[in-house]
């Protein structure tokens, strides 16, 4: 045994100076291939950053007692000097991100050059790199015109239009009082018109101061002379710098400011001027000998309801207009629209009830009164020259009275101009003016043969701003399904869903909609609006009442349109509980539940 102790003895000494031998071999390697250490670093880097923030000069300069030069602090020096040792593995810092205000994300990358390079100056040194998007927010701006596209559109208002500065056919009226109900749709693009005379609706035609192609759909657009003198429409003696267009955009963007408003209510003025007159002209029979009563319903965009600023611009639009109609033509200034802003606004008893109404609420006026309304979960998209309107809402009535509770509001302004701005940012950069009305380049193959682009490349700058639309469709079902109605059974029988406005006839829209993904893989039934049952005009087609429907169902009274839900103020559905065999699924236990340890 002890041989044997002894043998183990020499064998473990023997391995034991060759390991320690073998240590120090990799102690002596590890110093020659040893960085510098921290000290060294921030030696050499507030070396280097002096160098670098300094400049050659003759002679040093005396640095006043009461300056102090600025030297890297330890803690500054010992990050500089970790951030130097992980640039020797890559030539670029991590990349930075930030979101701007237009929420487009910029991605910027600093490079790490060895030593300074000097650049020019008109040419920063760090080029910000914008990280592709599909659509940019939509701005509804467009390229201004070079020259008017619609003077032949333009018509020197008839001799009878000036009547319409009275609230009153007669000065001494006597007898019944006669009702009459506006309904006024100021749009982006065109801006429509309907009043309720006698139990009767009739749509505005514009035919006594413009030579229309529609005309019914009259351009939200003034002219403005030198004389201060404004017309609807493009006037001859106007320059483009006199026209005044794309009205609503402040309301749409949420900008309003008392400009844009004195702009939208003198367009308005002359509208309700023009109204007035209209009426007079064609029904005055109907009016009798006795005074007239004024209601006027300005539609407003669904979500405004939970947004009692908003519905106020509306709401005082509406009232300066109607004052400022009742001055001479001649009188309808911006200068006299810009002061009515300034002062609080006392009507004539002549005018009843100024109220703006959802949108939404006025096109189903005509369904709901119809034999082919049905109760339960139901879409409609309005698609305007400045926005979309998307709204899932239920149809029932409570005590004898319709109530239309929404679930999800969404408005975006992705209309059809948003449609040709989008264009325009990828295929136009340079064109900042152009020579024709937008309505004329809105289909594709119009656009290619005006600017000259391919149509394969119009088709794939479309079929991205589609995309987003679409995605803003899919995420109305998929709220409304997952927290407002899951309950719905229209999720398996179908979804009644109506396409209203111009944009309705745009095919990229409608196919949007149908190639949607859908919870549950939901069906769509596609309908169309049906007229008002009080319309007296039966000669207008699908296509021409669609674009009139707001109109039509805002010249009512208010209280016939029923009760009105805002989404603020209908709770969430129950979540369905999903059941086997007709009892509560239970939740499938966890691994730690089933094999404790």
């Amino acid at each position: 045994m002890g041989d044997l102790r002894d043998q183990l003895k020499k064998i473990k000494g023997a391995l034991g100076l060759e390991m320690g031998e073998e240590r120090k071999e990799n102690s002596s390697d590890k110093k020659l291939l040893q960085k510098p250490s921290d000290t060294s670093l921030n030696k050499e880097k507030a070396h280097a950053l002096t160098q670098t923030k300094s400049q050659p000069v003759a002679e040093p300069r005396k640095i006043p007692p009461k300056q102090h030069t600025q030297q890297p602090s330890k803690k500054k020096s010992h990050t500089q000097a970790k951030k130097s040792q992980a640039g020797q593995s890559s030539s670029r810092t991590p990349i930075i991100k930030s979101d701007s205000p237009t929420a487009v994300t910029i991605t910027r990358t600093y490079l790490s050059p060895p030593r300074p390079v000097s650049t020019p100056a008109s040419r920063p040194a760090v080029a910000p790199v914008v990280a592709p998007v599909s659509v940019r927010p939509a701005q509804l701006v467009l390229p201004s015109l070079q020259t008017l596209t619609r003077v032949s559109e333009f018509k020197q208002p008839e001799a009878w239009v000036a009547r319409g500065r009275l609230s009153q056919l007669k000065s001494d009226a006597l007898g019944r009082r006669s009702d009459i109900f506006i309904g006024l749709d100021f749009g982006t693009a065109f801006t429509k018109a309907a009043v309720q005379i006698a139990d009767n609706i009739y749509p505005i035609d514009w035919d006594g101061i413009a030579s229309l192609k529609e005309k019914y759909l009259l351009p939200t657009e003034y002219s403005e002379l030198a004389s201060k003198e404004c017309f609807l429409g493009q006037h001859p003696k106007s320059s483009p710098e006199g026209l005044h267009a794309n009205l609503k955009r402040a309301f749409v963007m949420q900008r309003i400011s008392d400009v844009s408003l004195a702009k939208a209510s003198l367009f308005i003025a002359l509208v309700l001027q023009y109204i007035r007159a209209w009426v007079y002209h064609h029904h005055s029979v109907k009016l009798g000998a006795g005074s007239i009563g004024w209601y006027l319903n300005i539609g407003i965009p669904s979500d405004v309801l939970d947004k009692d600023r908003l519905a106020l611009h509306y709401k005082k639009l509406a009232d300066v207009a109607w004052e400022l109609s009742l001055l001479p033509q001649s009188e309808i200034t911006f200068e006299n629209a810009f002061k009515y802003f300034g002062q609080p606004i006392k009507h004539q008893s002549d005018l009843r009830v100024v109220s703006p109404v959802p949108e939404l609420v006025a096109q189903l006026a005509g369904y709901s009164k119809s034999s082919r309304r049905q109760n339960g979960l139901h879409t409609l998209v309005d698609i305007g020259g400045g926005t979309v309107d998307m709204v899932t809402f239920n149809v029932h009535q409570a005590d004898g009275d319709d109530v239309f509770p929404f679930f999800v509001s969404n408005v975006k302004p992705l209309g059809s101009y948003a449609l040709l701005e989008n264009r325009f940012l990828h295929l136009s950069d340079r064109i900042t003016t152009m020579a024709s009305d937008v309505q004329t380049v809105l289909s594709a193959d119009s656009f290619v043969k005006f600017f000259g682009t391919s149509l394969h490349t119009v088709n794939d700058v479309d079929k991205q701003f589609f995309r987003s639309f679409q995605r803003e469709f899919e995420s109305v079902l998929g709220v409304t399904h997952r927290r407002r109605y899951p309950s719905s059974p229209n999720w398996k029988s179908g979804i009644r869903t109506f396409i209203s406005g111009g944009g309705a006839f745009v095919p990229g829209y409608v196919d949007s909609i149908r190639n949607s993904h859908r919870p549950s893989n939901c069906p769509l039934l596609i309908m169309d609006l049906p007229p008002h049952p009080k319309l007296a005009k039966s000669d207008l087609d699908r296509a021409k009442y669609s674009r009139i429907s707001v109109a039509c169902g805002l010249a009512v009274d208010e209280l016939s349109l029923g009760s009105i839900r805002p989404a603020s103020e209908v709770e969430d559905g129950t979540p369905l509980i999903s059941t086997v065999n007709g009892l509560p699924a239970r939740e499938r236990p966890d691994r730690d539940e089933l094999y404790p340890k």
